[in-house]
């Protein structure tokens, strides 16, 4: 990330063809969206103990899905970053929860990757590979104990895996993830 002369910071990303190689380019992420360019994003999911997940809910000021509730961190993953020094990143940077690099690898469990292609009505064209983690906790942590980043998170939320599948299946302010099959499934499993 670098800073332009506002004291704006902007976000480098790395660029990938379609079918998820990094070409060598990378690009601003107002670039990444106004031409469609494919990236690659981190998706976690927080389980608690108890088998509960946490959900975000995210900022009505958000160009994308504003207000609309979502897995418990996700985000962009910086240009030369690795996948999970961006997972860690983002558990921090959005819910406060501070994991070890030391431990990184332990703690957090490979689910899924998946392709996303949309556009949205704003004109942004969002494609995108989505690596999705679980990071389970070992205590519970009460949404009063989480310190979610204000400007990127509204609200949060623990929900039982009964709740989950209520939510897929009836409210419309639950962003669609092709990640909640395997989540559920691992979920029922685990």
């Amino acid at each position: 990330m670098m800073k332009d002369e506002k004291n704006t910071i902007i976000e480098y990303i790395d660029i990938l063809d379609e079918n998820g190689i990094f070409t060598g380019k990378i690009a601003t992420r107002q670039e990444v969206y106004k031409l469609g360019l494919w990236h690659r994003i981190v998706l976690v999911a927080i389980i608690s103990k108890e088998r509960k997940v946490l959900l975000q809910q995210r900022q009505d000021n958000k160009k994308i899905y504003p207000g609309m509730w979502d897995i418990s961190v996700g985000g962009h993953i910086d240009s030369g970053e690795d996948t999970i020094s961006a997972a860690m990143r983002e558990v921090v940077e959005e819910v406060g929860i501070y994991i070890s690099p030391t431990s990184s690898a332990d703690v957090f469990r490979y689910m899924t990757s998946y392709r996303f292609m949309k556009t949205f009505e704003n004109g942004m064209i969002d494609n995108q590979f989505d690596d999705v983690f679980i990071l389970e906790l070992d205590s519970y942590a009460d949404e009063t104990e989480i310190k979610f980043q204000k400007d990127e998170v509204k609200a949060i939320k623990w929900v039982s895996l009964s709740e989950l599948e209520q939510l897929i299946k009836n409210d419309t302010s639950l962003v669609s993830r092709s990640l909640y099959a395997p989540l559920i499934e691992y979920l029922s499993k685990h």
